[in-house]
């Protein structure tokens, strides 16, 4: 870089009173190699955008060239500097500025390379402004919540990739990537629930940035659904499950029940047989000990805070994921037991309806931000109990926040052997409605349900299809 060029590129003031990362040398190679070469223009312009650029000028011109390309344009030094004069920046840029960096004659094959490096310098600028924000926001008035979810926002912002494009972009675009999903689907994100009936139903299973309400009257069985979804996911990742009815050692041991098969009422009583079965099998103690084992070795989180509101959610969702990362995995799941006992960061004096619409639009955003799904379970109103048919329906929902609308996969749960327990053949089957979902076929599936254990398992299939034809 000449003397010349470098008075020329006026660069611009230090920021919070040093001189933050940049390379004007670079900055003008690569603006030079775009006006000279319409591939290398291509080349840098897919992986620098104009505001990576420190210089003023140099975003300009890198802006005036963006436009030049996407207009199907020559881009050269002519074209580049009647752009600017249409866009009233010649003066602020100048004309000798533009053929000075012409003139450099750079390496053009080279151009990829500097613009990584250029890339990276604007990164480490993001993270060193988004640091101060951070700092100011410390010393005003905020609260030590707020603060943290900030500061765990800034991590994820810094470690998360930037999207190449920086905004929308064209279907064009898009089309190839829906049709290699078609040609070569990538089921490696996709985390299964556990019971084969409902991942068929789901396409396979749960998506990236779902949100998944499972909505049911008490006792039919949500807290043991959605700790077998747990411990299906961990066998694909990490999984934060947020109690907020349930003690941690209370999901644990039901956990610990369901996976030993040993009567839920009888460990908490502490009258659990330690001689072996009749039929000489292992004893239900040998069957803890063995459901134990397994279940220290399961990557789940268990968040058992008795207040649980959005925003801790969103915090310790990004903690976990940060440790699925840690750790060479990724985090799979997230569940919460159950809506209505959430609250959102501050009560602004609205509905306790709007509160909860605010819950369940945080939550998908949280989904889509993590790319995992989010499991949320929901206690259905009262009007189920008041109907001759105590099957849930969708409008169940409508008076718990937006639900229904901000789910894209709604599942209800209905046991006719609770509420005819004498006349019903459905004794042990457990019927999961698939009310809602975006992107797939409504109906039901059928699992088994044994309430002394809290376990649900598959049915085999001639029993689905019998449940299937009945229904």
């Amino acid at each position: 870089m000449t003397a010349t060029v470098a008075a020329m590129r006026r660069e611009p003031p230090v920021m919070f009173g040093r001189t933050p990362p940049h390379d004007l040398d670079l900055e003008a190679v690569v603006l030079s190699a775009a006006m000279l070469s319409a591939d290398a223009a291509d080349e840098a312009m897919a992986i620098v955008l104009p505001c990576d650029f420190y210089s003023e000028p140099n975003r300009m011109i890198a802006a005036a060239i963006v436009e030049l390309m996407a207009a199907g344009e020559p881009v050269d030094v002519a074209q580049v500097g009647a752009r600017l004069r249409e866009r009233g920046q010649i003066q602020r840029v100048d004309v000798a500025y533009l053929g000075r960096i012409v003139d450099m004659s750079p390496a053009v094959h080279h151009v990829g390379e500097h613009a990584v490096r250029l890339r990276e310098l604007a990164h480490m600028r993001r993270i060193i402004d988004e640091g101060h924000r951070l700092v100011a926001l410390g010393y005003g008035p905020i609260t030590y919540a707020e603060l943290m979810s900030e500061a765990h926002s800034f991590v994820d912002a810094v470690i998360a990739p930037r999207p190449a494009d920086g905004g929308a972009c064209m279907i064009r675009e898009t089309v190839p990537e829906a049709m290699r999903h078609i040609i070569e689907p990538d089921t490696s994100r996709v985390t299964a629930t556990g019971i084969i009936d409902l991942d068929d139903k789901l396409n396979d299973g749960m998506r990236p940035g779902q949100l998944i309400v499972v909505g049911a009257r008490p006792s039919q069985g949500k807290t043991a659904l959605l700790d077998h979804i747990e411990m299906a996911a961990a066998g694909h990742g990490h999984v934060l499950s947020c109690s907020v009815e349930m003690s941690r050692r209370e999901r644990t041991a039901r956990k610990l029940c369901a996976t030993a098969r040993v009567d839920l009422g009888r460990f908490i009583s502490g009258r659990l047989g330690g001689a072996g079965e009749r039929d000489g099998g292992p004893s239900e103690m040998d069957r803890i000990n063995a459901a134990t084992a397994a279940l220290e070795a399961l990557p789940i989180h268990i968040d058992d805070a008795g207040e649980c509101s959005l925003l801790r959610v969103q915090t310790g969702a990004r903690r976990a994921a940060r440790a699925a990362r840690a750790a060479g995995s990724r985090l799979a799941l997230v569940t919460i037991d159950y809506l209505g006992l959430m609250s959102t960061r501050e009560r602004r004096g609205g509905t306790r309806d709007a509160e909860l619409g605010e819950v369940t639009r945080g939550l998908k955003v949280l989904a889509k931000q993590l790319e995992c799904p989010i499991v949320l379970a929901q206690q259905l109103n009262r009007q189920v109990e008041s109907r001759a048919s105590k099957r849930p329906q969708l409008a169940d929902l409508r008076e718990t926040g937006c639900a229904e609308q901000d789910a894209d996969v709604v599942v209800l749960l209905y046991r006719d052997e609770y509420y005819n327990p004498r006349s019903t053949d459905r004794k042990g089957i457990a019927e999961l409605i698939i009310a809602k979902q975006r992107n797939g076929a409504t109906g039901s599936v059928w699992a088994r349900f044994e309430a002394r254990w809290t376990r649900y398992d598959n049915l085999s299939a001639g029993e689905s299809d019998r449940w299937e034809s009945e229904s």
